[in-house]
């Protein structure tokens, strides 16, 4: 009677992969959060682990040869179908433009100026996950033209420009088109990034001093950014300043609402953000009601509170070296990941 059982292990492979009705009863679902070459690693190991023990050529039996093989031309079929589901999800409209066809799925943001999708690029067979801004309208995609042509220049101006000092914090522009009238924008989709005010919320407006020193920092380097690429900033500050939250890297997004911004005759720098950078950074250290609750938040607080009204120009080089040194004092210079999930 044993003849005509199973391997243990091959039995439970075998009756998963041929009762499955879906990919995902096999390999489970795709955790969607991860970047799109981060969902087929996983599962490329998970068919290769399967694939493994599906390998007719390791069971001496015949009825285990014979179910394993069978199995494994059933997994190929859920492995294909797998694979084909990761790139095309649920799409709300596809097109081809340039040879590169566009798959595009979930709204995730809405902006000023568009709806901001996320999407599926795929070129010569090879897939990205991208973000895709759609206009709203005529006068919306007209900013998203100029938000293009700067993007474009800052990738492309010569690399003894100040830009290119910055260059690492600036969104790509992969491409710029218009599609039945309305203006699209494809930029790379940045896993793991929250805006500055994201966090704010996460944290009910009482974000730890250890974790709003460093953000902070990022906020005032972005009025020092914008003069390099000489640009005044008008998007909300809050909203555009985005930072990871274990490298703590910056990303400055929301080029479409900006003013040009010349250096001064003497060639110096024009700060012309500065005043709302203050701000922003401020409101890292103030909970809900504009208050201070330790004093590490207090002594970060009012050193900024103090650059706002210094009149003139505010130097933000200067105001960020001092702000670094304060920071490095008050609660020193160990790295703190932030954790938000």
């Amino acid at each position: 009677m044993n003849e005509y059982l199973l391997d243990s292990e091959l039995d439970l492979i075998y009756t998963e992969v041929m009762a499955a009705t879906h990919p995902e009863d096999v390999f489970g679902s795709p955790a969607k959060q991860l970047p799109l070459r981060e969902q087929q690693a996983a599962l490329k190991r998970r068919f290769e682990e399967l694939k493994t023990a599906l390998n007719p050529e390791q069971y001496t039996r015949i009825v285990d040869a014979n179910a394993a093989s069978d199995a494994y031309d059933k997994l190929m079929v859920w492995y294909e179908a797998a694979k084909a589901g990761l790139v095309t999800g649920k799409s709300l409209m596809n097109f081809t433009v340039r040879k590169t066809e566009y798959q595009v799925g979930e709204r995730i943001a809405v902006g000023d100026h568009s709806v901001v999708h996320r999407a599926i690029a795929t070129t010569g067979g090879i897939s990205e996950e991208v973000v895709m801004k759609i206009a709203t309208d005529a006068e919306h995609a007209r900013r998203l033209k100029t938000e293009a042509e700067y993007l474009r220049s800052f990738q492309y101006t010569d690399g003894r420009h100040p830009i290119a000092r910055v260059r690492r914090t600036l969104p790509k522009l992969i491409d710029s088109f218009d599609v039945d009238g309305r203006q699209v924008n494809v930029l790379p989709y940045y896993h793991g990034f929250w805006s500055v005010r994201d966090i704010l919320n996460h944290f009910k407006h009482r974000v730890p001093a250890r974790h709003a020193a460093w953000i902070a920092r990022r906020v005032l380097a972005l009025p020092i950014t914008t003069a390099m690429v000489e640009v005044g900033f008008e998007a909300d500050i809050l909203s555009h300043v985005l930072v990871h939250p274990i490298t703590h890297e910056p990303l400055y997004i929301g080029w479409s609402d900006v003013r040009r911004n010349a250096h001064q005759s003497d060639g110096h720098m024009n700060y012309i953000d500065s005043h709302d950078a203050l701000s922003a950074a401020l409101a890292l250290f103030k909970n809900g009601e504009g208050e201070y609750e330790t004093t590490e938040q207090e002594t970060l607080g009012r050193f900024l509170d103090s650059q706002k009204y210094t009149g003139g120009e505010t130097d933000m080089p200067r105001v960020f070296t001092e702000f670094t040194e304060l920071v490095y004092q008050t609660l020193g210079k160990k790295y703190r990941p932030l954790k938000l999930t």
